[in-house]
């Protein structure tokens, strides 16, 4: 491994290449990290005059709002803008406070029928790692479930038929194993007089098995030696440091490019708050083939918020793609070909990116839900299911364009 020092870009670098909102979106992610101070922050301003409707739509995008507010409250800045970020950040809390009660709930629930899960991600990160748990937006209440066998998921969709959520799919019987073998959720939707309240997802892995690496990390792998978080008043058990960092850096890295800066964001907190191995960090991606994405999100932290974190097994990366991506404002919708290819790339050697490309394509001879429904085939034709997924995805396109 090669060492360097990688440097926190000067800000007026990134306005000149990115645009003056874009670096005032990630000035406040510094002030709020303590890398700059409110009055950089007030003097970059008073320089550059920015549109602040951009500047807000920015926040929004990023899901950045909580910390922007907290970094603006008080700052020199429109009063249209603080009441934008007040109300946001205000309903953010509210939100918060109700699916902190919700996780507590149905983890108690969950394991009263036997099954094994803890949650992760969203605002149990928050509650984990940020100053305050009303920092840090989140969309999903997110829970890694450790099956045992087949059987448990099944348990899963009746327990929560029983507790007001509809499930994801209604009937999965046929093809429960292939669906396990390559996907990695199940989601329930609980409705409160016709509105969405909370959405559950429950991952039997933290990553897409089919997409995302050569081999699996385990739950049970990832379950070991777990911390214990206080949500709600109740005790409830979580990640450890090491697995919850494994378990976003899968998420935010892996399969998602560190599109964002609030996933950057996120690995500063963690950094920041929790106790970190580095030697077993890195010796877990380099086992599953994913230290050269690692190595690149620790220096595009670096680059871009100031926090370092140590470089004696990181590689040198170009990270122009990740800032790209992030900062440019261009849309980070990709196709699944697309997605495919970025991941190939970033992969770590040859052998991990043929392993890949094999599992992709065994696949795509492998029906999906959808498929499935589309046409229920028996398992002797199953090599037919590449025409079946293309034909229903022509048919989507065909539905849009009407």
């Amino acid at each position: 491994f090669c060492r360097f020092t990688a440097v926190m870009l000067p800000i007026e670098d990134i306005a000149n290449q990115y645009g003056t909102e874009q670096a005032i979106g990630l000035l406040i992610c510094r002030v709020f990290l303590g890398t700059a101070t409110h009055e950089e922050l007030l003097s970059f301003v008073k320089k550059h005059q920015p549109d602040w409707k951009l500047v807000l739509n920015i926040i929004e995008v990023n899901k950045l709002t909580p910390v922007a507010y907290h970094v603006l409250e008080h700052a020199d800045v429109p009063d249209h803008v603080k009441d934008s970020l007040k109300t946001h950040a205000t309903q953010n809390a509210m939100k918060s406070m109700m699916s902190m009660h919700e996780i507590a709930r149905i983890c108690e629930y969950c394991a009263g029928a036997g099954l094994n899960v803890l949650p992760y991600k969203g605002v149990v990160f928050s509650a984990a790692y940020y100053d305050n748990y009303s920092y840090r937006e989140f969309s999903d209440l997110d829970f890694l479930v450790n099956l045992s066998d087949n059987n448990d998921q099944q348990i899963l969709i009746d327990v929560f038929n029983t507790d007001g959520y509809e499930a994801m799919y209604e009937s999965i019987d046929g093809i429960r194993d292939v669906l396990i073998k390559n996907s990695c959720e199940f989601h329930f939707n609980k409705y409160e007089k016709g509105e969405r309240k909370f959405h559950a997802d429950f991952h039997w892995l933290a990553h897409q098995p089919a997409f995302d690496l050569p081999d699996n990390i385990t739950n049970d792998f990832l379950f070991s030696d777990p911390k214990t978080l206080n949500l709600s008043g109740k005790q409830i058990r979580t990640l450890n440091d090491n697995h919850h960092f494994i378990a976003v850096m899968l998420h935010h890295g892996v399969k998602e490019g560190c599109k964002t800066p609030k996933y950057l964001m996120d690995f500063a907190q963690i950094i920041r708050n929790g106790n970190l191995d580095w030697d077993y960090l890195y010796g877990v991606s380099k086992k599953y083939k994913y230290s050269n994405v690692q190595s690149a999100c620790m220096q595009v932290l670096e680059e871009l918020f100031g926090i370092s974190t140590p470089t004696s097994h990181r590689t040198q990366q170009n990270t122009d793609s990740y800032k790209s991506l992030m900062l440019s404002g261009q849309s980070r919708n990709r196709t699944l070909y697309q997605k495919q290819m970025r991941k190939l790339k970033w992969n770590d050697d040859t052998h991990a990116r043929l392993t890949m490309i094999k599992k992709a394509i065994a696949y795509s001879f492998q029906p999906s839900v959808l498929d499935y429904k589309t046409l229920a085939l028996p398992k002797q034709l199953y090599f037919l299911y590449p025409l079946v997924k293309t034909y229903r995805l022509l048919a989507g396109s065909s539905k849009k364009e009407d």
